[in-house]
């Protein structure tokens, strides 16, 4: 299985101070608490890796800190103000894993949209989840949102809306 992810983040920089060259992502390389490995290096997470600022490629780099991929995003020689829009994609493998409970087996599809990561809050966080043609959508009884703190069971924040192709997610 696979996962292509689009992610658009709009910073707001100061106007008037040099504080800010940029922003960073950690991207997870697991999941299932660690034991499902999705990226297998930082070479595989280069290869489909594109990242812009305003529309415009933005130079970045890839290391690896504390069981994920720190990207750093922008250029150490510059600095950024006002609103600025990145534009982060990459893909995941192995992102469906297969469970067996009570004799009966099942798939399932389960991701931290926004990670754990980030020291800035969000105010909003929108999240499209699209099937090909081949893969059944699931009944809405079958997908679930949480929002807050890692570990956290919030459904009461979030607003599950089924599409044409899947469900999106607010």
């Amino acid at each position: 299985s696979s996962l292509h992810v689009k992610e658009e983040l709009v910073a707001e920089f100061s106007e008037n101070a040099d504080t800010n060259h940029g922003i960073e992502r950690r991207i997870p390389y697991t999941n299932q608490d660690g034991h499902n490995l999705t990226i297998k290096s930082p070479d595989d997470l280069k290869r489909s890796l594109k990242v812009t600022r305003d529309g415009h490629d933005e130079p970045y780099t890839v290391s690896l800190e504390d069981g994920y991929y720190n990207v750093r995003i922008g250029n150490a020689d510059l600095y950024v103000h006002g609103k600025q829009t990145y534009t982060v994609e990459y893909d995941f493998t192995n992102v469906v894993t297969e469970f067996t409970e009570n004799n009966r087996t099942y798939q399932e599809l389960y991701w931290d949209t926004n990670g754990i990561g980030w020291s800035q809050p969000f105010g909003i966080l929108t999240a499209r989840v699209h099937f090909p043609d081949s893969v059944a959508i699931p009944d809405r009884n079958q997908t679930w949102c949480y929002v807050g703190q890692h570990y956290s069971n919030n459904q009461t924040r979030c607003k599950i809306t089924k599409t044409d192709d899947g469900y999106t997610y607010v």
